[in-house]
């Protein structure tokens, strides 16, 4: 099952993400969330200590030029999440102008 969250900002994506994502996960599914925001905070909204969230280093997009295995990609960028989630970081801006 993949589910993806849209609409407008400030309308509640990123909690709707996240509960839905740890409530899948206690049921015992494999679940992976993409955080692919510009402003990332899905990792604290899933409960992520700071310093966890600190972690998240996002992928750049060099990872996907060459074919590597899924199971790489998580290795290196994943990290785990309370109730077992896995979280990515797919993007972040450091600095207006930067991308």
């Amino acid at each position: 099952m993949k589910i993806g969250i849209s609409g407008k900002g400030r309308t509640g994506k990123t909690t709707i993400s996240a509960t839905l994502a740890r409530c899948l996960a206690r049921r015992g599914r494999r679940v992976l969330a993409i955080d692919c925001d510009s402003n990332p905070n899905l990792a604290m909204s899933l409960g992520m200590e700071a310093a966890a969230a600190a972690r998240l280093r996002p992928m750049p997009g060099r990872a996907f030029d060459e074919p590597r295995d899924v199971a790489e990609l998580l290795a290196e960028y994943a990290q785990p999440g309370p109730d077992g989630v896995r979280v990515v970081l797919a993007a972040r801006v450091d600095q207006a102008g930067s991308g």
